[in-house]
């Protein structure tokens, strides 16, 4: 397994194509009602958020980028609009 703490709060581990990101929720789910639950993996112990936290966040990601214009910010509101059709048809 390969690991990486990213510079926007989030620790990335990779595994043969498998990517999980461990988001912080303190930072990102600031405002959102989380309902988490806990997840045990061996001896560590993780929050996780709700499906209805998840799309929450998906959806003030649209929000937020529907006021950025340049071509980045297109490609990320693309993906994030894709995420969250895909979150909303659970």
């Amino acid at each position: 397994m390969e690991t990486e703490v990213k510079a926007w709060h989030v620790l990335q581990v990779r595994k043969d194509g498998l990517k999980v990101d461990f988001d912080s929720i303190e930072y990102w789910f600031a405002g959102v009602p989380t309902g988490d639950d806990t997840l045990i993996i061996d001896e560590c112990v993780f929050n996780v958020i709700g499906l209805s936290s998840l799309r929450e966040l998906y959806r003030r990601g649209l929000e937020e980028g529907v006021r950025r214009r340049d071509a980045a910010s297109r490609a990320k509101y693309a993906a994030i609009a894709e995420k969250y059709a895909l979150l909303c048809a659970v």
